[in-house]
């Protein structure tokens, strides 16, 4: 009987779908909490698993290998109580609701972690776990291990670039060393602590690359208007220069809270939220061949190579996807976020703002309204008024 602890991969993510494969080929006993069981016991009926493509020793070609699934449901009860260790593969938006499925069943001592901190994951798990979560860790790494896709739902997913170098949080912080040495063992990438979660929120990463660069190739679209898909450039290899002086200039606003919050907590250490091209150069190292400017450094970075930009087709071309992660998480989860922070420290962040503004006219959602961020809607969010934290002492007391 394998002494390895039992892991519950929840959700159907990419992420997941990687996660889950990565370490059932390493003989971990692999659980899967998805709303479409069926299509995963389709691919493990046909596979024997999760066939997962990819690079070997930095090889160029990619291998196959197969992940094994022990078990696959919907329900939490199926797959949660016997788990030691939960991965919640994201996106941000899934995590709340993937959390309430689980929390009857999870035991003391158990390890809840996100692959992807974004969106105030320690506040949902808080909310949520109730009283449960004096007794678990709860952890987050700042980035997904990997860039990696799902080829097939359910049975067939691809790692293109794994990350060099892995940060996560914990809570309670005197558990960030182990969570630390044990992402280290289960991704086989070396993982650093950080400070404490706010870290992870303030990550600049999806929560304003997505924004910035979709609202850089369809800026001029106005909900009606095809783009000849030839024309829809690589998301991060075809970056130019507006969208990466848009993407500096959120990367600023995102500093500007920041410092603002140090300014105002000299104890709070959030030393560890770089910077944007500064922060992807330390995780991909010699990945990015130039460090010259922003620009330069999405477009020579092979972890980023090949990533396509998310359209949809339709009649005459195609047109951005309004239902995918860069709408309805990077908005809810992200932006707003940042502004409600800025806020709280009564900051301005135009950019964040006007991002904001455009991405919601398509979902269609008011997000904003009247030029503040819309208390009916805040329940959406994983703005910190989401939960109760109204003010800047309860916003850092977990984190000084």
């Amino acid at each position: 009987m394998s002494s390895l602890p039992v892991i519950c991969v929840c959700g159907g993510g990419s992420g997941s779908h990687v996660t889950a494969a990565y370490l059932g080929n390493k003989g971990y006993t692999v659980n899967v909490l998805t709303r479409q069981p069926d299509k995963w016991n389709e691919g493990i009926k046909q596979n024997g698993g999760m066939l997962l493509h990819l690079r070997k020793n930095g090889e160029k070609d990619l291998t196959k290998v197969v992940g094994k699934i022990n078990k696959v449901s919907s329900e939490g009860k199926d797959v949660a109580p016997e788990a030691d260790i939960f991965l919640l593969g994201g996106p941000a938006h899934a995590n709340p609701p993937l959390l309430e499925k689980i929390a009857p069943y999870v035991k003391k001592g158990a390890k809840i972690g996100a692959l992807y901190g974004q969106g105030g994951f320690d506040w949902a798990a808080r909310a949520i776990l109730g009283d449960k979560y004096a007794d678990v860790t709860v952890f987050a790494l700042q980035h997904i291990p990997w860039i990696c896709s799902k080829m097939d739902y359910g049975k067939e997913c691809k790692m293109i670039g794994p990350k060099k170098l892995l940060c996560v949080s914990a809570i309670p912080r005197s558990e960030n060393d182990n969570i630390a040495n044990l992402c280290t063992t289960l991704f086989d990438i070396k993982t650093k602590t950080l400070p404490n979660f706010l870290c992870l929120t303030l990550t600049p990463s999806n929560q304003i690359i997505h924004p910035a660069r979709y609202y850089g190739i369809f800026k001029d679209w106005d909900g009606k208007k095809t783009y000849d898909p030839k024309t829809i450039p690589l998301l991060y290899e075809g970056l130019d220069e507006f969208s990466a002086n848009r993407l500096q200039t959120l990367s600023d606003e995102l500093q500007s809270i920041k410092v603002a919050l140090e300014k105002k907590y000299p104890k709070l250490d959030l030393s560890e939220v770089k910077d944007l091209g500064k922060r992807i150069i330390e995780q991909y190292g010699d990945e990015v061949s130039d460090t010259s400017s922003l620009l330069k450094i999405f477009q020579s970075n092979k972890g980023y190579a090949t990533v396509k930009t998310p359209v949809k087709q339709v009649e005459g071309g195609v047109i951005p996807v309004v239902d995918s992660r860069f709408f309805v998480e990077d908005l809810p989860f992200g932006l707003c976020i940042l502004r409600n922070l800025a806020d709280m420290l009564e900051i301005k962040v135009p950019v964040v703002t006007e991002s904001i503004e455009w991405f919601q006219q398509f979902m269609p959602k008011e997000y904003m309204k009247d030029g503040k961020l819309n208390d009916d809607l805040i329940g959406e969010t994983g703005a910190p008024k989401r939960y109760g934290i109204t003010t800047l002492d309860d916003l850092v007391k977990d984190y000084l």
